[in-house]
């Protein structure tokens, strides 16, 4: 048995197990990310009677890769800007992007930034996002199935004017939340009954497996 790197045939140590029939190789050290490799079982191969394979087999396979992302752009769905672009969500630094609620019967402040690139190949999705508001508010953050073109709630909870941090991983039918250009869409929406306010994000972050 083999293992090597598909792209200098550079080969793999590691460890063999047996349970049963089935052989598990353990690589020293592990696998780079988002990498192709090549294993090949060669006919020198044997049962334990001595009968070797009639040919040798070989078959290639590219590991995971964790990717992170921060918005291209955003938008605003409810409100006014006040502040800043989606420049101020890369990083958690007190550099807020700031939109305003509307200002009669149910205040509610709502935007969205837009992620590129996206693979719908995804196999785990984190959304993280740091914020607050300058009132307490009813926030929601969801992310856009293109399909259906409805928002899927991933989190929900009252912010007020210390800053919050939501962290979750989405589940269900990943590929579904990715447009056919790749683009994945993460909505921030708080509602106030009486009391306008201005939201302030500070961080959003996607954080996936490809």
């Amino acid at each position: 048995f083999s293992l090597v790197r598909a792209a200098d045939g550079t080969s793999m140590a590691g460890s063999f197990s047996w349970s049963g029939d089935t052989m598990t190789f353990m690589p020293s050290g592990g696998l780079a990310q988002g990498t192709q490799y090549r294993a090949t079982v060669a006919r020198t191969a044997r049962d334990v009677a001595g009968n070797a394979v009639a040919d040798s087999r070989t078959w290639s396979f590219t590991t995971a890769s964790t990717v992170t992302s921060t918005p291209f752009a955003a938008a605003i769905e409810t409100g006014t800007p006040r502040a800043g672009t989606y420049s101020r969500l890369a990083a958690n630094d007190n550099a807020f992007y700031e939109v305003r609620s509307t200002t009669s019967g149910t205040r509610t402040s709502s935007w969205y930034g837009r992620f590129s690139g996206v693979s719908r190949d995804l196999t785990g999705l984190r959304v993280t996002y740091a914020g607050r508001n300058s009132v307490s508010c009813a926030q929601t953050i969801s992310i856009w199935r293109p399909a259906t073109a409805t928002w899927v709630q991933v989190d929900a909870r009252t912010v007020g004017s210390t800053e919050v941090t939501v962290d979750r991983s989405v589940t269900g039918a990943l590929s579904d939340l990715v447009s056919t250009t790749g683009e994945l869409r993460v909505r921030v929406q708080c509602t106030s009954m009486s009391t306008s306010f201005v939201s302030r994000g500070d961080l959003l972050r996607i954080t996936y497996t490809r």
